[in-house]
């Protein structure tokens, strides 16, 4: 089902304000992108559902949704975020949790600034590394330390400081892999999404066939970004 051209912004923030308000029925939560306005999150194809039933003046009906749904939405300004990715209140919420734990100041501190992807984690994953396995960057200042298993999803201390758990990218790829827009096969392939908009995989096209060398203890958290994480 394509979705309506005569659903304006106005018609969109009208939704969001209704199902921040009245809730949904959580058998449409989506699965992996979400809508985030202002720390709430929302599905895309309720937001979509709504708006359309404004703009047609009809009944709310049922649409899939999925990469239709989160290009509509990110063309008239809306942020899509995956579901494994914290938003900067939830991130927020999971540094006071870490400084009101029991733990000693040290490991609060070592343990924010892993979370961050500061401090000593970072150093670990500059050292392992060197640059950026896809485009080759090597200038620190221009590099992120992130977690391959997102934080939020680690069962364990050990695989939130576990520096086989990390992965070295410049910005954009960064935001594509924690995004979910990128993955990898075991044997280091990119794979690509096809939910990524048209604009953006232009500007990738030249990485497409880069493969990088993961050692066996990155292969257990490579495989649940791969199937958790990325959006197939």
């Amino acid at each position: 089902m394509t979705i309506p051209q005569k659903i304006t912004k106005k018609h969109l923030m009208n939704a969001v304000s209704y199902l921040i308000k009245q809730g949904w029925d959580k058998k449409n939560d989506s699965r992996k992108f979400d809508v985030v306005y202002r720390d709430h999150r929302l599905p895309p194809k309720e937001v979509i559902r709504h708006a359309w039933a404004e703009a047609l003046n009809t009944t709310a009906k049922n649409f899939s949704g999925g990469p239709e749904a989160n290009n509509f939405l990110t063309k008239f300004g809306f942020e899509i975020r995956n579901k494994s990715e914290s938003t900067k209140s939830e991130l927020l919420d999971e540094i006071i949790d870490l400084l009101k734990s029991d733990l000693s100041n040290s490991e609060k501190e070592r343990l924010v600034k892993c979370r961050l992807g500061q401090g000593q984690y970072r150093e670990e994953l500059i050292e392992l590394w060197k640059e950026c396995p896809i485009t080759g960057i090597s200038n620190k200042s221009l590099l992120m330390a992130s977690h391959i298993k997102p934080w939020k999803t680690c069962e364990s201390k050990i695989e939130k400081v576990d520096k086989y758990n990390g992965i070295l990218l410049s910005p954009l790829f960064d935001k594509l892999f924690d995004s979910g827009f990128i993955s990898f096969k075991d044997d280091g392939k990119i794979l690509i999404s096809k939910c990524l908009d048209k604009t953006t995989l232009m500007h990738i096209e030249n990485y497409k066939n880069k493969k990088v060398s993961f050692r066996n203890k990155h292969l257990k958290y490579i495989n649940f970004h791969r199937e958790v994480v990325f959006a197939k």
